[in-house]
C-alpha cells in the first residue's frame, strides 16, 4: 500500500531518495521534484532547493517569490491567505500538471454589478521564465473561484489591477498560529542544536537544555554554549553558565526553519559563530 506524503514526510522522503538515487537516477528526481514544486529551477536551467532563493550557479534571485495586489497585501489578511491554501489545494490534487510559483487573475468587466476577479484567463508565473504563460483551465465553480469573490466583496478591484498570489510547494507545513501563548514550529531549539554539531563535525555534540528551552553545544576545547532564543527574539548563542559572557545573534533572513535542507542552513549559520569560541 503506498503512503501519502503529508507536509512532514514529503521533504525528508525527497532526501531519502536522493541519497539512495544512483547517479543515472538524480537527473530524473530532480527534474521531477522541480516539476512538483518540490524544488526550483532557475532561468539558467539549474535546479536548487527551496532553501534558498538565489541561484547556486549563476546567482539570479528566484522569480515569483512575492504577492503582487492591487494595495498592501496586509489589507487582504485573511482572505489572501485562504486564497493562497485554496490554490495549494487546487494543485495538490493535479500531480501530473506542472506547478507553478504563482498564479495571477486579471480583471473582468462582464458582470452586472462592476469589476471583479476573473476565474478564467489567469496566468501560471514559473521560476524559470521571467513572463507569465496563461492558464488553460477555468477554476469556475471551484473554492479558488470563492476565495476570489470573498476578495471583491471586501474591496471592489478596478480595471487595470493585478493580483498575484504565490502558490506554496506542495505539502507546505501550516503558517504558525497563535494557541494562547504558545506559537507551533516544526523544529525545537535542541534540533537547531544537533544541525550546528553535525555542521561542526567529529568531536561535537549537542543536547537540550531545561525542559527544552534551550540547546547545548559543545566541542573540543570549547566550553558548553548555550543556544537560545533573547528577550529582543533573536536566536543567540552564548557560554553556558557565564553571565557576563557576550552572546552572538545568528541570523535567520528566512525566519525559522520548516524543512531540513533549510535547517542544515540555520546549522551551519550557528556552526560559524560556534567556531569563534576556538581557542
Amino acid at each position: 500500500m503506498s503512503q501519502h506524503l503529508t507536509s512532514s514526510t514529503a521533504t525528508p522522503a525527497l532526501d531519502y531518495l536522493m541519497s539512495a538515487a544512483f547517479p543515472s537516477q538524480r537527473a530524473a528526481l530532480t527534474d521531477l521534484a522541480a516539476h512538483q514544486g518540490l524544488m526550483w529551477r532557475c532561468v539558467c536551467r539549474t535546479i536548487n532547493s527551496l532553501n534558498t532563493d538565489r541561484c547556486a550557479q549563476c546567482e539570479k534571485g528566484r522569480l515569483w517569490t512575492d504577492d503582487i495586489t492591487p494595495d498592501d497585501p496586509e489589507n487582504y489578511g485573511s482572505l489572501l491567505e485562504n486564497l493562497r491554501s485554496i490554490l495549494a489545494d487546487w494543485f495538490d490534487r493535479e500531480p501530473k500538471e506542472r506547478r507553478p510559483a504563482a498564479i495571477g487573475f486579471r480583471v473582468t468587466t462582464q458582470y452586472d454589478d462592476g469589476p471583479a476577479w476573473a476565474t478564467w484567463d489567469a496566468t501560471a508565473y514559473y521560476t524559470d521564465f521571467p513572463e507569465g504563460k496563461p492558464y488553460p483551465k477555468d477554476f469556475e465553480r471551484s473554492r479558488v473561484a470563492d476565495a476570489l469573490g470573498e476578495l471583491d466583496d471586501f474591496e471592489q478591484p478596478q480595471v487595470h489591477d493585478t493580483l498575484l498570489v504565490v502558490v506554496p510547494p506542495p505539502f507546505a507545513p501550516k503558517r504558525p498560529k497563535e494557541k494562547g501563548l504558545t506559537r507551533e514550529y516544526a523544529y525545537g531549539i535542541s534540533d537547531y542544536a544537533r544541525a550546528a554539531a553535525a555542521a561542526l563535525g567529529d568531536g561535537w555534540g549537542a543536547d537540550s537544555g531545561y525542559i527544552g528551552a534551550y540547546g547545548l553545544l559543545w566541542g573540543p576545547g570549547v566550553p558548553t554554549l548555550r543556544l537560545y532564543v533573547d528577550p529582543y527574539e533573536d536566536l543567540v548563542l552564548t557560554r553556558h553558565e557565564d553571565e557576563d559572557a557576550a552572546a552572538f545573534t545568528i541570523d535567520l533572513p528566512d525566519g525559522a526553519p520548516s524543512y531540513p535542507a533549510e535547517m542544515r542552513a540555520v546549522g551551519e549559520a550557528i556552526a560559524k559563530i560556534a567556531r569563534t569560541f576556538l581557542p
